[in-house]
């Protein structure tokens, strides 16, 4: 003898039965992956301004600016990694 299988019930009962959820659209990233790297980020502006600022007043006149190197290093890497993010691994 075999059993039958059960019927697949809706998502929902009620005034909602036969309804499906929508499917939740995300960037289609790992979440953690993506604090821990804007942590790091973020830590290391913190260290390139504190250990910069001094040393490019004396040498630049300018305490900001490997700091604003970093920034626009950290801009392109952003970019960069947002096109090569759009690439399929087939192509």
């Amino acid at each position: 003898m075999t059993a039958t299988p059960e019927p697949v019930r809706p998502a929902f009962r009620g005034p909602l039965e036969g309804q499906r959820p929508a499917p939740v659209r995300s960037f289609g990233g790992d979440v953690w992956l993506l604090l821990a790297v804007l942590a790091l980020l973020a830590i290391g502006l913190v260290m390139v301004f504190d250990v910069g600022y001094f040393h490019s007043q004396e040498t630049f006149g300018d305490p900001y600016h490997f700091f604003r190197k970093h920034l626009g290093a950290i801009g392109i890497g952003i970019v960069v990694g947002c096109l090569t993010s759009r690439v399929s691994p087939a192509q």
